[in-house]
């Protein structure tokens, strides 16, 4: 059975303290005492561009908003160095890390080293969530898988960190870009470990059988700054370890939005605050067919999800045999 990587350990509440705000937007409106602390611009093979604060997703925009604005109390600051861009604020830090990933596994472990390092020496040393964009994320088989190669090379790099660090399981999205699109890992980290919230009704990722890969794909449901952010997984369904046995599609929807109704339920039993889908700031929708994008917006507007807060992606799932994923951000108000 696979483990979390010895780098990281759990904290609990007692170890938080209120950070300054963080709020994400898909309207370009900061509060009063609010400033830009960074956007991304949802496009397919986008170019990076050399302005401040803005990060280009390489993921082909199917509906909503083509942008999200994250806003933080007080100033930023945004510098590059190499591989690296990153945005920072008196309690954030977003990094973003661009490069090739031929060899998958080579790449992930030189990626997350390379973060693992900026964050260090810019004094954050705690992640709260990773994104990791991943060009033909199911191509290769079993072990050889891309995904599987990916889990193993970022394990590396966590395994080679100062092993006294004190690192929480972080949340994490991993999906699959298109081939012409670039390896990309987004990184928000803290100068405080988060808090790792788990749902009752899946084996934690880190847990995952050895059927799954040489290194589990080591990462909690959700991660919480406390006083502020929930910041949810990539969610699909899954039960237990096990992909759902009906690949239909509102069969998936359904169960996808069971497990994040029942990470929120226990939200207040394990973190002290409660959390629902109102709480949301934003949500990003990933989708491997475009046209599944009609039929799995009215389904998740059923279950209670608001549409104009959802910015749909296509993009392939970890699991070749999963349809739809989904992840956000949600705020205490």
């Amino acid at each position: 059975m696979a483990h979390a990587p010895a780098t990281w350990r759990r904290t609990g509440l007692a170890a938080e303290c209120s950070l300054a705000m963080l709020r994400t937007s898909i309207i370009d409106q900061p509060g009063s005492n609010e400033s830009l602390f960074a956007r991304f611009r949802f496009c397919k093979a986008a170019e990076l561009t050399a302005t401040p604060g803005l990060y280009c997703v390489e993921l082909e925009h199917l509906a909503g908003p083509d942008t999200e604005y994250w806003f933080v109390d007080g100033p930023t600051e945004h510098d590059s160095n190499g591989a690296i861009r990153w945005s920072l604020s008196k309690d954030q830090l977003l990094l973003h890390w661009h490069g090739s990933g031929d060899d998958i596994q080579k790449s992930a472990r030189s990626a997350y080293a390379d973060l693992l390092a900026m964050m260090q020496q810019l004094g954050f040393p705690h992640i709260t969530k990773g994104w990791n964009h991943i060009p033909l994320i199911n191509e290769g088989d079993a072990d050889l898988e891309r995904y599987r190669q990916f889990c193993v090379g970022r394990a590396e790099a966590l395994d080679r960190a100062d092993p006294l660090a004190d690192r929480s399981p972080p949340a994490g999205t991993a999906v699959g870009s298109s081939s012409d699109s670039a390896f990309q890992v987004f990184v928000l980290a803290g100068k405080r470990p988060p808090v790792p919230l788990e749902n009752p009704r899946q084996v934690s990722a880190y847990k995952y059988p050895r059927q799954y890969g040489p290194r589990s794909p080591s990462f909690s449901r959700a991660s919480y700054q406390s006083g502020n952010n929930l910041f949810v997984s990539g969610t699909a369904a899954i039960a237990g370890h096990e992909s759902i046995p009906s690949a239909t599609l509102s069969k998936q929807v359904d169960e996808t939005m069971v497990n994040w109704l029942a990470l929120l339920d226990a939200s207040q039993d394990s973190l002290g605050t409660g959390f629902d889908l109102s709480d949301g700031d934003s949500f990003r929708l990933y989708l491997r067919h475009r046209a599944d994008l009609s039929p799995t917006l009215a389904q998740l507007q059923q279950n209670g999800l608001d549409l104009d807060k959802v910015i749909a992606l296509r993009a392939d799932i970890c699991r070749s045999e999963l349809l739809v994923e989904l992840d956000g951000v949600l705020r205490k108000r």
